[in-house]
């Protein structure tokens, strides 16, 4: 057998020292895989961290732009509300527009009219320069009806006929809208030579007569209007029984025509929207239902009005407001107004302006002329 020597000591401080070196080592890499997991631990936490900076940037940035995009919206919202607004407005003003143009097409001009007023004073004013020395009464009416014609004409008033009459110098003139015809009395002037009174006088005439003439224009033209029809077949405006309506109207048949063609053509009533055209519009359709009815309903009345003209101031002042008379007695301020203009007629149209009325003595203070309305006439 081997005899087992024991160990050196000084193998077994060689053991001794390998077994503390590996403990040691040991100790080291626990040591340095503690410190390396800590540095990775560490690092993780920095990049979390890192992250949940920039998630925190991104998010701050994403909210401002969210916000930014909310008042933007706003701020678009507002706008397409004010631009709404506007169109709206705008289209309320359109149609206001359209209303007052469609109101305007009937009737275009009336002898009422400014400027056909003073059209007819220039006229008729050159009509008294290029009289000459030796025209005669009969020769200053046609002249004057000449010029009257071409004032219908702005008016769309169809042609009257034009006739001379001899009476006692207190007559004037007529109009008779079953002939359409105007008579003017030739010794309504009273001098052979013509006088500036006289001419005068005979223009206030003229444009009362014809005043009448565009009364009865007015008055078949609503009529026909009022009663007309839309045809879904024939697609146009008809006026039932037209040919009773025209066998029963006082006009020839040539004015009852031109009538019934603007009635059929012209446009819509205006639209309250239209604002002052509408309210001068239903204005002027009051005179003209006025204008009607004194010769249609109150036939016997006005009748008996002119049979007995001149035989009182009782008379003489219903005569001067009948509806017809007392608006062509208004036309003829117009006139002498636009006369009182030219400074060769000037002291003529003040001179020849009538006095108060001798039935109510001045009450009114010259009803006729001051535009008082009707009803407050007494």
């Amino acid at each position: 057998p081997v005899a087992v020597l024991p160990p050196k000591p000084a193998d077994k401080a060689a053991k001794d020292a390998a077994v503390k070196a590996a403990v040691d080592k040991a100790a080291k890499d626990s040591a340095a895989k503690a410190a390396a997991d800590k540095a990775a631990k560490d690092a993780v936490v920095k990049a979390a961290a890192d992250k949940a900076a920039k998630d925190a940037v991104v998010k701050a940035a994403a909210d401002k732009a969210a916000k930014d995009a909310a008042v933007k919206a706003a701020a678009a919202k507002d706008a397409a509300a004010k631009a709404a607004a506007a169109k709206d407005a705008a289209a309320k003003a359109a149609a206001a527009k359209d209303a007052a143009v469609k109101a305007a097409v009937w009737p275009k001009v009336m002898m009422t009219s400014s400027h056909v007023v003073q059209a007819y004073a220039k006229k008729a004013y050159d009509c008294w320069r290029r009289l000459g020395s030796t025209s005669s009464r009969e020769d200053v009416i046609h002249k004057l009806g000449k010029v009257l014609d071409e004032i219908h004409q702005m008016c769309g008033i169809p042609k009257i006929k034009h006739t001379i009459f001899y009476a006692a110098p207190t007559e004037c003139g007529t109009f008779c809208s079953n002939n359409w015809e105007m008579r003017i009395n030739r010794n309504m002037m009273q001098s052979s030579s013509i006088t500036k009174r006289d001419f005068y006088m005979l223009v206030e005439t003229l444009y009362h007569e014809g005043r009448h003439t565009e009364q009865a224009w007015l008055v078949r033209v609503q009529s026909l209007f009022e009663k007309r029809t839309w045809s879904s077949s024939q697609k146009k405006y008809e006026v039932p029984n037209v040919f009773l309506a025209k066998y029963s109207a006082p006009e020839p048949g040539e004015v009852f025509d031109k009538a019934l063609d603007v009635a059929l053509t012209r446009g819509e009533e205006p639209d309250r929207k239209a604002g002052k055209v509408y309210d001068d519009y239903m204005a002027l359709i009051e005179k003209v239902k006025k204008w009607d009815e004194s010769v249609t309903k109150n036939v016997r009345d006005t009748t008996c009005v002119y049979m007995n003209l001149g035989n009182s101031p009782h008379w003489n002042h219903k005569y001067q407001t009948l509806p017809r008379e007392y608006d062509a007695f208004l036309i003829e301020e117009k006139v002498r107004e636009e006369f009182k203009k030219i400074p060769d007629f000037r002291d003529t149209a003040i001179q020849v302006a009538p006095g108060p009325c001798a039935h109510c003595h001045g009450k009114n203070n010259q009803h006729i002329f001051s535009g008082i309305p009707l009803h407050m006439v007494r």
